[in-house]
């Protein structure tokens, strides 16, 4: 979990600038065209197409859907939010997912909606209040004593 969570600091760092070079939809649609062909080589080499054959249109719509909305719209909405602020602020968005997921499905699943799921709610939503206020307070702390030398 270190190392991934390493691995995608690294990648809001240093895509930031070829975000700002293209577009969020071209820096999107590159890097999903590289990961796209990345993944049908290695498909092709181990031989991982077999079980599309058996694909009906129920299969076929889920891939469609994780695809659209679930990679393309996700990557593009996390490139558009680097063009526009830091990485550390885009970063914080991650742990909105968890929750997103829970509620979901309770909605769609009907999963039980516990205490877990509320204290997590107020922690996520501290966390990021405290992320992205404290530089404020900071720096605007340093304005006042700076303005009073």
């Amino acid at each position: 979990m270190v190392a991934a969570a390493l691995c995608m600091a690294l990648y809001g760092i240093w895509s930031k600038p070829l975000i700002r070079r293209s577009s969020p939809i071209a820096f999107t649609t590159m890097s999903m065209a590289a990961g796209a062909a990345c993944l049908i080589v290695l498909s092709c080499l181990r031989g991982s197409f077999a079980p599309i054959a058996n694909f009906g249109a129920p299969q076929w719509l889920a891939a469609l859907y994780l695809g659209a909305f679930g990679a393309a719209l996700t990557f593009y909405l996390w490139a558009f939010a680097l063009e526009r602020t830091t990485p550390t602020r885009v970063a914080i968005s991650v742990t909105v997912n968890p929750i997103t997921a829970s509620l979901v499905g309770a909605w769609l699943l009907n999963e039980p909606l516990r205490w877990n799921l509320a204290a997590g709610i107020v922690a996520v939503f501290a966390g990021i209040w405290l992320a992205t206020t404290a530089g404020r307070r900071v720096q605007a702390t340093s304005i006042t004593v700076s303005n009073q030398l």
